[in-house]
């Protein structure tokens, strides 16, 4: 199967003009793959440019180049270059001067997986405390109204922001979150004990036993229609008038209520 290795900027060899112009890109390494793909949306992305495509060509228009890729319609139907790979020699004449790929790779995200650079200085490692971190968050939830990530909040502690920033990061129950955050202990059969590392390792120690606190979305996605215990009565024609039947007589002293209504005609009852 398939499997990555490793990831780094590579250099392709392009035919242009009679001679051979070395194009870099971002790439994965795969060893068990037997072609090298080159990514023209990558290329242009990190270092600029377009491509238009055509029903027998792809041209790649790298300033002031115009760099053409034939189709290979007879047989896999894409763009094929050969023999583009680069010897040793070539990498190591014209490597030195091409720009790396990797800035471009080395995305650093927050608790939601968005890329921050104020936040991120290097790989996983917040260099903000946890109360600011969780306040950029849970404000982002807010829509301008108060919540529970606003400074004055104190219901909950640094060590709750954390394991709630954890769950909306990951996506899995807080209880879950607390068992990566702690040394878990497998026993086999035969006695051993093997101890296993904790998979997050939490700012605050605390975050692994803290009470769980309450999370908006799991409320909401826990919600159920309910049945209101309501009594519903039918009106029984031949019970209409049954206290009155049969209890004046003609001639009988009546009460009635009496309004004036100034807009002529019948009554609408």
């Amino acid at each position: 199967s398939n499997q990555v290795v490793g990831v780094g900027t590579t250099l392709h060899k392009f035919k242009h003009n009679g001679s051979y112009i070395f194009i870099p890109c971002l790439s994965y390494h795969l060893p068990s793959a037997n072609i090298r793909l080159f990514s023209p949306q990558t290329y242009h992305t990190i270092y600029g440019g377009h491509s238009t495509v055509n029903g027998d060509k792809v041209e790649q228009y790298i300033d002031p180049l115009r760099v053409r890729v034939d189709i290979d319609n007879n047989g896999s139907n894409v763009p094929m270059v050969y023999g583009c790979h680069v010897s040793p020699q070539e990498m190591k004449d014209h490597g030195p001067h091409i720009r790396s790929a990797l800035p471009s790779y080395q995305r650093k995200t927050d608790a939601l997986g968005s890329f921050s650079e104020g936040l991120f200085q290097n790989w996983n490692l917040s260099t903000v405390p946890v109360d600011e971190e969780f306040d950029k968050v849970a404000s982002s939830f807010g829509y301008g109204l108060p919540g529970v990530g606003v400074p004055e909040n104190t219901n909950l502690s640094s060590a709750q922001k954390e394991l709630l920033l954890w769950h909306w990061k990951l996506g899995v129950s807080m209880q879950r979150v607390q068992q990566l955050m702690r040394v878990a202990e497998l026993r086999e059969s035969s006695g051993a004990v093997t101890t296993m590392d904790r998979v997050i390792i939490p700012k605050i120690k605390s975050a692994a036993n803290c009470p769980i606190p309450m999370c908006q979305s799991c409320q909401l996605s826990r919600a159920r229609l309910r049945k209101p215990k309501v009594a519903k009565s039918k009106a029984i024609p031949d019970n209409a008038g049954v206290l009155s039947r049969e209890q004046y007589c003609t001639g009988d002293f009546v009460s009635l209520d009496q309004y004036i209504v100034k807009t002529p005609g019948r009554l609408p009852t």
